[in-house]
């Protein structure tokens, strides 16, 4: 078992992982490569409007909390495919390189509408448990002292993500796999 301090630290470098992941997969780069594929504004208005959409599956998760002892293997397999379903946007120029852009575009959509539903539905399992492992004295400095490094890891990471972008003389599909690649990381 670790201590509570390296639990902490562990807790803090998940965050941060997590950020790197969200900026490189849900930032201007995926409405870049939406729009390589022949999207509109239309597509680009389904894309927005996911996020909260998927709220719903936070209620979901909270009823199934409530029915769990233990909410971390319900948690970790889930927020392990989460961070895996944007893979085969990424591999599909390779995989398939005779599908339509269309089809890709969809299948773009189809998966972000997944990708936002298991973030909704893992997020409060993870708070929850955090909630219940962490001690109570000291939990509001704690999470403060946390979101400060997940912030700025964020911001780091989506200015990052736009050098690499702009400096790699990729072009936004291949750049955009790395990316994604990179974040599931």
């Amino acid at each position: 078992m670790w201590s509570l301090k390296t639990a902490q630290r562990a807790l803090i470098a998940a965050g941060c992982m997590a950020m790197i992941y969200t900026q490189f997969t849900m930032s201007p780069a995926t409405i870049e490569f939406a729009r390589s594929l022949g999207a509109t504004g239309w597509h680009i208005g389904i894309l927005g409007a996911l996020p909260t959409m998927m709220l719903f599956f936070q209620f979901l998760a909270a009823v199934v909390a409530n029915h769990l002892e233990y909410r971390r293997w319900l948690w970790l397999p889930i927020s392990i495919l989460q961070r895996l379903i944007l893979v085969p946007i990424a591999l599909m120029a390779w995989l398939l390189p005779d599908m339509s852009h269309t089809a890709e575009l969809w299948w773009l959509i189809v998966l972000t509408a997944v990708n936002h539903a298991l973030i909704h539905f893992t997020t409060p399992l993870w708070l929850s448990w955090l909630g219940d492992y962490l001690p109570h004295k000291g939990l509001n400095h704690y999470w403060g002292y946390r979101q400060v490094w997940m912030y700025w890891t964020g911001a780091i990471s989506l200015l990052g993500g736009a050098i690499f972008l702009a400096k790699s003389g990729l072009e936004i599909g291949d750049g955009f796999a790395w990316l994604v690649g990179i974040g599931a990381f």
